[in-house]
């Protein structure tokens, strides 16, 4: 297993961030973030994933779930319901293996919410932990940090 690293390695996680320090600014409070940004940055990673070889696929597609669903929640909780219902309508028709959850999801009118529900608690109080391959995991990095997608490296850092 020591050939294994998991996504919230320190070292691995830095290395993102630091990639990212030097990108734009990066979603908050205080800097809204574009969705149509978040949605371009996502089907691109989506698609290098997909069409990328198997083992590389296979580790990486894990990732996409999650990610999907941190980013549309992020985006609600911080009160972009425009936005985040934006970003989860274009994209939900790539996990409909997720019909539940995403029925959850889709019904969340406010922030309260969330308080309290234990999808909510799964997806922003636990850290995603995924299993990658040292070099799959730098192969992925070196895709997003090339194709400056600062908004899927902030949010697989907050993740993780």
């Amino acid at each position: 297993m020591s050939s294994e690293k998991i996504i919230d390695n320190q070292s691995k996680s830095k290395r993102i961030e630091n990639s990212a320090q030097h990108s734009n600014q990066v979603p908050s409070p205080k800097n809204p973030p574009n969705y149509l940004d978040l949605i371009s940055e996502f089907q691109m990673m989506r698609n290098w994933i997909e069409n990328n070889l198997d083992e590389i696929r296979n580790y990486l597609s894990t990732i996409e779930y999650p990610l999907f669903v941190i980013i549309y929640i992020n985006l609600f909780c911080q009160g972009y319901k425009n936005e985040s219902k934006a970003f989860f309508e274009k994209l939900k028709n790539y996990f409909k293996d997720h019909e539940n959850e995403l029925n959850e999801l889709q019904n969340l009118q406010l922030s309260a919410d969330t308080r309290n529900n234990p999808l909510m608690d799964k997806y922003l109080h636990n850290k995603v932990h995924i299993f990658i391959p040292e070099r799959i995991f730098s192969f992925f990095t070196y895709f997003l940090t090339t194709q400056k997608m600062k908004n899927m490296i902030y949010f697989i850092n907050k993740s993780t």
